[in-house]
């Protein structure tokens, strides 16, 4: 729980007082608008002490309750938390200067899930996050601490056992008590303080006593945060969506919607307006869905939920040795329907430890449905994530291999996988970390295994994210990118898109922001055509937007070319550098690598409809030529021509221009680069018409391609960026030489894409200011 940031429902108390009446029909009368009260007298001269019971033998006497009302058992008060710290029950005076003693008899139902808090005046909590396991305390008389640990709920409260709970300022030394035993201690500051209180927030809470003695003034309201659902501020290109649940979403088979609950599957045919409710579960089951849960509807119509079971959770973390408990316990299990959330069957045991997180879900192409689980590792003492696959539809499942990238810690490891197909049929996963960046891991077998994890190029702000394809073709990342400065880890959801299969992305777009509290675990939907849902679990979002109004405002161009075009693990290609620092010249675009690694022209031009026209760029750069010029003399029988005719070649390069200026895009064309002979070229390719004698005798036929090129920008009257004369010319400078640009004698290195870089920037910003 983090009180700074949590919803509120009201700024003032409820107003007005009288006696609670008996109610008729035998229930038992709820506390809410209705005050008892005991007044004490507060005209006394300064420094006099009084004694105050707010709450005796589980009756009321002199209190306050702002928002939810509390219903009066046998013996105590009890009240259901909604997950806000506005709902208080209060004691009707405030903590004048001086020394004081608050104490209070009270239980915690549901422990392990929970989180509560005491409040004292406006803004200071001292909390029980069982969910998080620890006690801590915020707020400004605590030295400004937001969340600062003092302890575990385990070390001093049992779920649903009545524990005392006293504060105590002597002085200026403040004593927090438990059961007798000093959970915390520190100096404080000896002025007034405001009324003394207790949240249940998303516990059940029961008071059986509760008092107050030292200087008491006169009750003051405090004024709670203002409520957490109002703090999150939309960019104004996204359209609130009020009411509607938390996802995930699939569309069913005659047209609905489909989310979950706790305990049902709820169903909208009319675009969120209504929900109708469908059990999980049979009556009497222990099961709850946690709300970090995927959700998936495959191809043949099976709708699969995969959910940790939060009835059963348990938290339990040795922090002296910071490793889990033994009893540490949170399931995680899947569960299908076969007619659109109708009825519920095949429910799977999926792990039986701890799982912290589920967040998403995927079918492949060969029809595989894979989930990136995520497991304790209790020994070891972290996270790691365990991809599991289902080869029918969610009825059975296989489990496949931790993914680990070490650590130590209850938060520790890999964890809250998302994942996407690429185009090239790889799996492609990211896993959030607290390491600035986030993990990836890849699949080349449609999950069944899994490359070691290695650091992405995204960055993390120790949040999860969320990878989708986009009916586009896109892909889209939903994530705490925090691109402004001012704002901090979870206060700010980004959306990001990319048209490379993530080689590069846009820039991050703030679509909400959330000052001083939280939006975050963002969940997204295609409720149509090019516009989705999207909400949230931490500051409840609830929210849709379209995809044409965050890329509208984009200019686009497609680095069209072969091996010396595509990505190449860490190097950083010149396309990188373009986006990296066009921006910074003013020109806010897009350059998406299309570069694939092998291509001749011919080859090139079977994607080219796909992966350029239908980009719609406004700029291309074309580099081709390598490839094309080779003759394949290492073959049997020995190749004699080039794989694509110098005709051929010019032919599909003047496709190219002409098709790209039909749509209104502007073209660079590039020379190919030079090359220089290394061990294992000259062993495969030194045979006529290559030279192995001569420095520069494996281009053989390329300078006549590069010349192709120079005549044919020069007939269209597009820019050329001539990088077979700039290598030429650097090759004849004192103290350089061809070999310093190169990677392997063929592919450039980093200067050599600097080079590269450094000619398109020129081109592109001239451009750019016409």
């Amino acid at each position: 729980m983090r009180p700074t940031s949590a919803a509120t429902s009201e700024d003032s108390p409820m107003n007005g007082h009288s006696p609670i009446a008996s109610d008729t029909v035998g229930r038992a009368p709820l506390l809410g608008t209705v005050l008892v009260l005991t007044f004490c007298p507060f005209a006394r001269a300064e420094g006099d002490v009084s004694s105050l019971a707010f709450v005796e033998d589980g009756k009321p006497t002199a209190t306050e309750v702002l928002g939810k009302a509390w219903e009066q058992r046998d013996g105590y008060l009890e009240c259901v938390g909604g997950n806000t710290i506005a709902e208080r029950l209060l004691g009707r005076c405030s903590l004048g200067a001086g020394d004081f003693r608050v104490a209070a008899r009270l239980a915690l139902v549901k422990l392990a899930s929970s989180a509560a808090a005491f409040t004292l005046g406006d803004n200071n909590y001292c909390g029980f996050a069982g969910g998080h396991g620890k006690v801590f305390v915020t707020g400004p008389w605590f030295n400004d601490a937001a969340g600062a640990a003092i302890g575990e709920p385990t070390d001093f409260m049992q779920d649903g056992v009545p524990f005392d709970f006293e504060v105590t300022r002597q002085g200026d030394q403040l004593r927090i008590l438990i059961d007798g035993k000093q959970a915390y201690e520190q100096k404080v500051t000896t002025g007034a303080l405001g009324a003394p209180g207790f949240t249940p927030v998303r516990s059940t809470m029961r008071i059986y006593g509760f008092s107050a003695t030292g200087s008491l003034e006169p009750y003051k309201a405090p004024k709670p945060p203002v409520p957490f659902k109002d703090n999150v501020v939309l960019d104004p290109r996204v359209t609130p969506l009020p009411g509607l649940p938390h996802g995930p979403f699939v569309r069913l088979g005659d047209g609905g919607i489909l989310g979950v609950d706790e305990m049902n599957a709820v169903v909208t045919r009319d675009d969120g307006k209504t929900w109708e409710q469908h059990p999980l579960f049979k009556p009497g089951e222990a099961f709850k869905v946690r709300p970090e849960r995927a959700l998936l509807r495959t191809r043949s119509g099976a709708t699969i939920l995969i959910f940790a079971n939060d009835a059963v959770l348990k938290y339990s973390w040795d922090k002296d040795a910071n490793l889990p408990k033994p009893d540490m316990h949170l399931p995680s299990y899947s569960i299908r329907s076969l007619d659109d959330g109708k009825t519920w069957q095949d429910l799977n045991l999926l792990q039986d430890g701890w799982c912290g997180c589920i967040q998403d879900i995927l079918q492949t192409s060969n029809g595989n449905v894979v989930v990136p689980g995520q497991e304790l590792l209790y020994k070891e003492g972290r996270h790691a994530t365990m991809p599991y696959v289902s080869a029918d539809d969610g009825k059975t499942w296989q489990r496949t291999r931790y993914l680990d990238i070490g650590g130590q810690g209850d938060h520790a490891g890999a964890i809250e996988g998302t994942l996407v197909e690429l185009r090239d049929g790889r799996l492609w996963l990211l896993l959030r970390s607290y390491d600035g960046f986030f993990y990836e891991s890849f699949s080349g077998d449609q999950g069944m295994t899994w490359t070691d994890p290695k650091p992405s190029k995204i960055k993390s702000t120790g949040s999860p994210g969320k990878l989708k394809r986009l009916a586009s073709g896109r892909l889209v990342f939903l994530w705490n990118a925090i691109p402004n400065e001012g704002y901090v880890r979870r206060e700010q959801l980004s959306i990001s898109f990319s048209e490379d299969d993530g080689q590069t992305w846009t820039p991050p777009q703030v679509i909400a922001t959330n000052k001083g509290g939280r939006v975050s675990y963002p969940d997204l939907f295609a409720h149509s055509a090019g516009e989705w849902w999207i909400t949230t679990m931490q500051g409840s979002m609830r929210a849709s937007l379209k995809e044409s109004d965050f890329m509208e405002n984009w200019t686009k161009i497609v680095a069209f070319g072969d091996s010396t075009t595509a990505p190449r693990g860490d190097l950083p290609i010149y396309a990188d550098l373009l986006q990296q620092e066009l921006p910074a010249k003013g020109v806010d675009t897009r350059v998406i690598n299309a570069g694939v690694g092998g291509n001749t022209t011919d080859d090139a031009r079977k994607r080219f409809q796909q992966d350029v026209l239908d980009r719609k760029p406004q700029g291309a750069i074309i580099q081709f030529g390598i490839n094309d010029s080779a003759v394949d003399v290492w073959k049997t029988p020995p190749a004699t021509e080039p794989r694509v005719a110098l005709a051929r070649y010019r032919e599909n390069l003047e496709f190219f221009v002409g098709a790209l200026r039909q749509q209104g895009a502007r073209v660079i064309l590039m020379t190919p680069n030079p090359l220089r002979w290394t061990d294992k070229t000259k062993a495969l390719y030194g045979k006529p018409p290559y030279r192995p004698d001569d420095p520069t005798g494996f281009n053989a036929l390329l300078p006549s391609y590069a010349e192709a090129v120079r005549q044919l920008a020069q007939k269209e009257q597009v820019e050329l960026v001539d990088v077979a004369a700039q290598y030429e010319a650097f090759d004849k400078q004192e103290g350089q030489s061809m070999e310093d640009l190169l990677l392997d004698g063929m592919h450039p290195n980093e200067k050599g894409h600097r080079l590269a870089a450094d000619l398109l920037l020129e081109k592109i910003v001239a451009a750019a200011g016409h």
